[in-house]
């Protein structure tokens, strides 16, 4: 059964490099993402103050919440400083 799970995400990962050479999707991550740039994080552009391993440092009120750090996952958008 992991054995499965892994193949699977092998494949999973696999698609979505292709995706990102093929231009159909953005790498969002520590490597394509730098203090200054602006993500898309629940549907408003907010400032980039740091970047993590795992995470980036926002300061701003989303959603009626204080958010600081938003993880790499959650992003659905990068623009570049």
């Amino acid at each position: 059964m992991l054995a499965a799970v892994e193949d699977e995400l092998e494949s999973s990962r696999r698609t979505q490099q292709q995706r990102i050479a093929d231009g159909e999707a953005v790498e969002l991550s520590p490597r394509t993402i730098t203090a200054g740039d602006l993500v898309l994080f629940d549907g408003r552009w907010l400032p980039v103050q740091a970047v993590t391993t795992r995470s980036v440092v926002i300061r701003g009120r989303v959603a009626d919440e204080w958010v600081e750090t938003i993880p790499f996952h959650r992003l659905t958008g990068h623009r570049p400083a």
